[in-house]
């Protein structure tokens, strides 16, 4: 299976999309659709400062990150739950 941009080998496939991407497309793919949304919903304007509740895990991280890399300058707090 040969990812749809660049034609390099795929690493994942969506099939609610009918299309495969390899890890740098698909990284790509997913950044613009959580900025895409947050813009066509307006969920933060560019003057708000965002904090992501952060657990450690891949979900929260991942939100941090992407936000961070829209230019949206998130910040992170860390809570455990049960310690």
């Amino acid at each position: 299976m040969k990812c749809r941009v660049c034609g390099k080998e795929a690493n994942i496939r969506l099939s609610a999309y009918n299309t495969a991407l390899c890890a740098d497309d698909f990284l790509t793919f997913f950044e613009r659709r959580v900025t895409r949304a947050i813009q066509k919903y307006n969920l933060i304007d560019k003057t708000d400062s965002p904090l992501v509740a952060v657990s450690g895990g891949k979900d929260s991280l991942s939100l941090w990150y992407i936000l961070n890399s829209a230019g949206l300058q998130a910040d992170g707090i860390l809570y455990r739950l049960g310690h």
